[in-house]
């Protein structure tokens, strides 16, 4: 069993333009992602960055760090990820990763990906992490047999938005995981944390968690010590608090 994890990302965020690529702290934002998964050893997993067709500057990039990439359709991304996966077994499993989230918590995508092989699933996600350091763990079976149905633009530009609508035709298998996660009556504490980069708020949000956290000699912090920062200091989190997050179809070409 190969698993791939793909990072998509793009230069042409209207939002936040080269937002990929702006600095948090003395790395860039894709940095950031790279190296929190470099912190995973494990032998079957595979890593690479999945853009768009002739975008030079991430193809700059990825030559200079040395790092695969697939190209591919600019707003079709179910398209870029399968073709990014089309030399997988249908049994294998690519994780998505997007390029807005710096802060992806490893340890516990290490943790998921220990027990892959014992969990029967098209579709896996942890429940209990805060906004921005997730992850989604994909078949890739699940990910080809979309192309079957009719799929509107939002289930293309999202990759997982037609497996989530339609539960039916899938093993989906949300996993009760983060200090989000109360086990005791299966519920997700909701707090107003945002660790996702969409605008400008956003970025100075996470160069400023980075900030704290790098000047604690703990650069590679993870989400039960920012659920930790915030219980303590809520306000520290306030600088993007008004900043709403977009669904999927709002979200589509923007």
């Amino acid at each position: 069993m190969k698993i791939r994890a793909l990072v998509q990302a793009r230069t042409s965020s209207k939002r936040l333009p080269l937002k990929v690529l702006l600095p948090i702290g003395e790395y860039l934002l894709l940095e950031h992602i790279f190296l929190r998964l470099a912190q995973i050893k494990k032998n079957n997993l595979e890593v690479a960055l999945a853009i768009p067709q002739g975008d030079e500057k991430l193809i700059r990039f990825s030559q200079e760090k040395g790092l695969t990439y697939y190209e591919g359709d600019e707003f079709d991304v179910l398209a870029r990820f399968l073709h990014a996966s089309s030399d997988l077994d249908d049994h294998d499993f690519v994780v998505r990763l997007t390029g807005d989230n710096p802060f992806l918590d490893y340890g516990s995508l290490a943790e998921i990906l220990e027990t892959l092989e014992t969990i029967h699933a098209d579709y896996i996600y942890p429940r209990g992490l805060p906004l921005g350091m997730g992850f989604e763990i994909i078949r890739v079976a699940a990910l080809r047999a979309q192309k079957f149905y009719e799929l509107e633009d939002h289930h293309k530009e999202h990759v997982t938005t037609f497996i989530k609508e339609k539960r039916h035709l899938f093993e989906i298998v949300p996993l009760g995981f983060g200090p989000l996660y109360h086990p005791e009556i299966d519920q997700i504490e909701e707090i107003p944390l945002r660790l996702t980069v969409d605008e400008e708020k956003d970025l100075e949000m996470a160069r400023k968690l980075y900030t704290h956290f790098a000047a604690l000699k703990n650069p590679l912090f993870r989400a039960q010590e920012v659920v930790e920062l915030y219980r303590r200091y809520p306000h520290f989190f306030s600088v993007n608090r008004d900043v709403r997050q977009k669904s999927p179809r709002e979200a589509e070409r923007s």
